[in-house]
């Protein structure tokens, strides 16, 4: 597929995609709006190819280590004047300083390439910075009921964010319209009027960080590039041991940290890790990337006890540690992390959807009427109960249905973040509440399943051989390609076993009428898993 052909194909995509966003944030209406134009589709360029934008790899981004290929000359040496693009030195005032001109684009990004100061840019026929060596992708462009399009880079789906609450990516290179960047987890390529590129030396370290406090973990989100301004998420783990206080580090892939920016962008697109603290052991979230298909080991009265050191009667989710737990027991699904997402979505309960309506993920509320258009229902068990069944198990956890990126909270990459909220560290932000509800409670929870990442390509064994019934064949659902996570529930000699993201009918296949049970797992050969916490 030649280049113009894949950048067309992209911008069908976005295009659509972008037509048919609402105005909702971080709901459901929002993300079916924008999922139910992921489907696969044929398009046709005006040269008649034919393609489909659901091709496993759409595009890689362009390699920035490019050499000239042929005499180039500035318009100072031709004797042009009142040429386009400009080759500049940013400067730490906020200006630029040109340095020398062309009227071609595709010259201008070809001499710049070759350039190696850091603070070279290419300015564009508004004076607006078309290329970069270093800085960030900046989100912050739109109103907050506006999202922004993400092609995902090498995957077929794309995905989504408003930059209200996700100002920065990384920066990594610009070809012709798109531009390509990481954050969250994603790799991504955007249409290069959608967002604004700042330079590193206009930013005086404003990019988003995590730091180590009182051996627990932080991420700082920026707020705002310009005014260097920052909201914490506050704690979301206990940090890992080869982090230190006094030190900011940047991490935009969820995994590998970093101490110097530069290397961190330079290793993203040497897609290599050798500059990162942790380059041979990626860190992993244990309460962000845990399956929800598991188990808490904590009560419901302890539970109970959790959400009344916080909350007082009048709240949606006081004395509801039952109900959790009994939606647990009934459809096999994590308590604990299902409470931590009704603590997230109504604000410890207290939003006005949850008191009245016991409402407690704000299901069907949209932004233009949250109140009257979310869906009240008569107690808070039923509202649970619905939101476990239909919300996750029939459609988030449902891998052949168009919002289903895995079983667990994750990011921008993977996970019911993917597609769930425009807040690409939505999932994140739960996990937080997750892991304060295991700190007040003992830690019983951390680590007491082993995490398995599983490679695109494994498929699942009814039984602990190759030659049983497939119940896990990733070739047929949304996710493919994708590194997804499993809780692993016992191992063989040979094979882990896994929780399925569904229960098994009597034909071997996964079904959303049936109720999740003990037996619904599936077995994969321990040469396609990794286990990613100890």
């Amino acid at each position: 597929m030649t280049k113009k052909l894949i950048i067309f194909t992209t911008l069908i995509l976005l295009s659509l995609l972008g037509a048919c966003q609402s105005t909702t944030l971080d709901s459901n209406t929002l993300s079916e709006q924008i999922d139910s134009t992921t489907e696969t589709v044929d398009t046709t360029t005006s040269d008649g190819f034919l393609t489909s934008i659901a091709t496993d790899t759409l595009t890689t981004y362009p390699s920035t280590a490019t050499t000239t290929s042929k005499t180039i000359a500035t318009c100072e040496v031709q004797g042009l004047s009142n040429c386009d693009f400009k080759i500049a030195l940013a400067k730490s005032d906020r200006s630029f300083e040109i340095v020398e001109t062309y009227s071609d684009l595709s010259d201008a990004q070809e001499i710049f390439h070759t350039y190696s100061n850091p603070n070279y840019v290419l300015l564009d026929q508004e004076d607006k910075v078309n290329s970069m060596k270093y800085g960030a992708v900046n989100f912050k462009t739109k109103s907050i009921t506006e999202t922004t399009t993400l092609g995902h880079v090498g995957f077929r789906n794309p995905t989504y964010l408003n930059g209200n609450y996700n100002v920065d990516g990384v920066y990594l290179d610009t070809d012709g319209i798109l531009v390509y960047g990481v954050i969250a987890g994603v790799h991504f390529e955007v249409l290069k009027s959608e967002v604004e590129l700042i330079p590193d030396i206009f930013l005086h370290n404003a990019y988003s960080y995590y730091s180590v406090s009182n051996q627990e973990l932080i991420h700082t989100i920026s707020y705002g590039l310009s005014s260097a301004d920052f909201q914490s998420i506050g704690a979301i783990d206990i940090a890992p041991d080869y982090l230190v206080e006094g030190t900011r580090y940047y991490c935009y892939d969820n995994h590998y940290f970093y101490d110097n920016f530069y290397q961190m962008t330079d290793d993203f697109r040497n897609e290599t890790f050798e500059h990162a603290i942790n380059s041979e052991n990626p860190y992993y979230n244990y309460y962000q990337y845990l399956s929800f298909r598991s188990k808490t080991q904590y009560t419901a009265e302890e539970l109970n006890a959790y959400i009344s050191s916080n909350v007082g009667t009048s709240s949606g989710l006081y004395d509801t540690g039952d109900d959790f737990i009994a939606a647990q027991s009934s459809v096999y699904i994590n308590a604990a992390m299902e409470l931590a997402f009704a603590i997230h979505e109504s604000g410890w309960g207290n939003s006005w959807i949850a008191i009245n309506k016991n409402n407690l993920f704000g299901i069907n509320a949209i932004d233009s009427d949250p109140y009257n258009s979310a869906t009240a229902f008569d107690t808070v068990q039923d509202c649970i109960e619905y939101h476990v069944q239909y919300m996750m198990g029939a459609r988030y956890f449902n891998p052949k249905y168009s919002v289903s990126y895995g079983t667990n909270f994750g990011n921008k990459y993977q996970g019911i973040n993917y597609k769930y909220a425009s807040d690409a560290f939505w999932g994140e932000k739960i996990a937080k509440h997750y892991y304060n509800l295991d700190k007040a409670l003992g830690f019983k929870d951390r680590n007491y399943y082993h995490i398995a990442v599983l490679d695109p390509t494994a498929v699942g064994y009814y039984g602990p051989n190759t030659q049983g019934p497939i119940v896990y064949d990733p070739s047929t659902y949304t996710y493919r390609g994708l590194f997804v996570v499993f809780a692993v529930m016992k191992e063989t000699t040979e094979f882990y076993q896994l929780r399925l993201p569904l229960a098994l009918n009597d034909e071997y296949t996964m079904d959303i009428s049936i109720p999740m049970g003990p037996t619904d797992v599936f077995y994969v050969e321990k040469q396609y898993i990794t286990i990613v916490n100890d």
